[in-house]
């Protein structure tokens, strides 16, 4: 267990990679924290820039990289204060979501519909599939917070960030990408026996390898399924808005003949946009 001063390290690489660098023991407050096996990492006196952060917003930010955040073996602090996958705060304003199966995402609120989704192509290899989530908002705008736009998929492998968004290369999405957003989770990306396809910066995914064409093959059909359900759960939601607002429009619609009344709803969920 130890400590290194920053500056101090500095200043023994600046005398002469020769001068040999001794770091002191850890304090024992922190021993006394770890218990009698694994690791942990405080980081204190930050730049200015981190330090002025709001403690609230930079736990936002740490939850929305990590998925593993919150379980035994992995847990992160704020000024003593533990980071859950709670902080991640990106279901808040989810509409319709689209869970992938096998996946344990909790619905946001009691207004949200919640559909699932295959969780892998035909062909695939056993064992290959795909965790996760993804849904659409309301409105475009709900999805931009202080801690940056959640008009994303964001793809996380073996706990951690691989890649910020790929929702850009996801084909056909149109005009109905501004109101998506989402995560999944795919740990055959990141396997310790293949060649690593994460970047140098740990923040993107290298797109010639078939692991990741596979994927977004996947993803582009999923995207497909649900922008077409999307388009008629909007256009139900916002008749059935309309009729509860104005009564008179809901008596004129349940007294026509089924065809005719179809062709009636058209109008009238234009005229609830």
């Amino acid at each position: 267990s130890l400590r290194i001063d920053v500056a101090d390290l500095r200043k023994r690489m600046e005398a002469g990679l020769g001068d040999e660098y001794n770091p002191p023991a850890l304090q024992p407050e922190f021993r006394d924290r770890l218990g009698n096996h694994g690791t942990i990492i405080v980081l204190s006196r930050l730049k200015d820039r981190l330090r002025d952060t709001n403690p609230d917003s930079l736990r936002r930010r740490l939850a929305r990289r990590f998925s593993v955040i919150g379980s035994e073996n992995f847990k992160v602090f704020v000024n003593d204060m533990e980071v859950t996958s709670k902080d991640r705060d990106d279901l808040k304003f989810v509409q319709y979501l689209w869970v992938l199966k096998g996946s344990e995402v909790e619905t946001p609120t009691s207004r949200t519909k919640r559909f699932e989704l295959p969780d892998r192509d035909e062909g695939w290899p056993e064992g290959r599939f795909v965790r996760g989530w993804i849904g659409t908002v309301d409105r475009p705008k709900q999805l931009a917070t202080p801690e940056g736009n959640l008009n994303s998929i964001v793809v996380m492998s073996r706990g951690r960030l691989v890649q910020e968004d790929i929702l850009p290369k996801l084909h056909d999405a149109g005009i109905f990408a501004s109101y998506v957003t989402g995560q999944v989770e795919v740990d055959w990306l990141d396997e310790s026996s293949d060649e690593d396809i994460v970047t140098s910066d740990r923040q993107r995914l290298r797109e010639d390898d078939e692991r990741v064409t596979a994927l977004i093959s996947f993803l582009s059909s999923r995207i497909r399924d649900i922008a077409n359900r999307w388009t008629e759960l909007r256009k139900e939601d916002k008749t059935d808005e309309l009729r509860k607002k104005y009564p008179k429009i809901d008596d004129w619609l349940n007294k026509l003949e089924p065809g005719w009344k179809k062709k009636a709803e058209v109008p009238v969920h234009g005229l609830a946009k």
